[in-house]
């Protein structure tokens, strides 16, 4: 059976990043590590670049962003580099972002 969770950290440029996880995703959570201010939930069929917005803890603010969030990336076929893509929204600039990536499996 292959592994259906992945999990990591990656700092924001203020642009796009791609996560390469060797498979497309069906659910990520990424969530801000430096402010703790916020956390992003997107599920696959969601769409392009899209995700939802959950303030943190002491809020109960929840907001659907539709630019400049998550989208899959397929990669090229027969490489290993399917994952997603978090947009500039999603990418502050020197910010550590963590991730968690889940898939189904068979």
């Amino acid at each position: 059976m292959a592994n259906g969770f992945k999990a990591g950290s990656y700092t924001g440029t203020g642009a796009a990043i791609t996560i390469e996880l060797g498979w497309v995703p069906d659910f990520v959570i990424v969530w801000n590590a430096t402010d703790g201010d916020a956390r992003w939930e997107w599920f696959n069929g969601m769409g392009a670049a899209d995700a939802l917005a959950i303030a943190n803890h002491d809020s109960t603010q929840l907001s659907l962003i539709t630019s400049n969030g998550i989208d899959a990336f397929t990669g090229t076929a027969g490489d290993k580099s399917a994952g997603f893509t978090v947009g500039s929204a999603l990418s502050e600039s020197a910010k550590v972002f963590r991730y968690a990536a889940f898939r189904a499996v068979d």
